[in-house]
């Protein structure tokens, strides 16, 4: 299954989901197996409520609150990211 995680040891995108379980914090804990190498890896996914994101407001010194912008926010979040080797994001879908 190709899914956009990127295999840690090999880069590969193709992996399969040997076990599946929710977790105490209410993540998603799944334990893959990589197509390309057979490397085992664990991922913790979670849900996000775009309708809450789309409420959340910045308050930006004396020019008050301002929306968030969500292609701004996914831009910032790749960038912090692009340090975890193996790891890629989905793209945002945008309505």
């Amino acid at each position: 299954m190709r899914d956009g995680i990127a295999c840690p040891r090999c880069g590969s995108t193709a992996s399969s989901v040997k076990d599946s379980r929710v977790t105490a914090a209410g993540t998603q804990r799944r334990r893959r197996s990589c197509v390309g190498c057979g490397y085992r890896y664990t991922t913790h996914e979670m849900l996000i409520d775009k309708k809450l994101v789309e409420s959340l407001s910045v308050i930006k010194g004396q020019c008050g609150r301002t929306s968030i912008e969500l292609a701004k926010l996914d831009r910032i979040i790749d960038e912090a990211i692009k340090a975890s080797p193996g790891f890629r994001r989905r793209p945002v879908e945008s309505k």
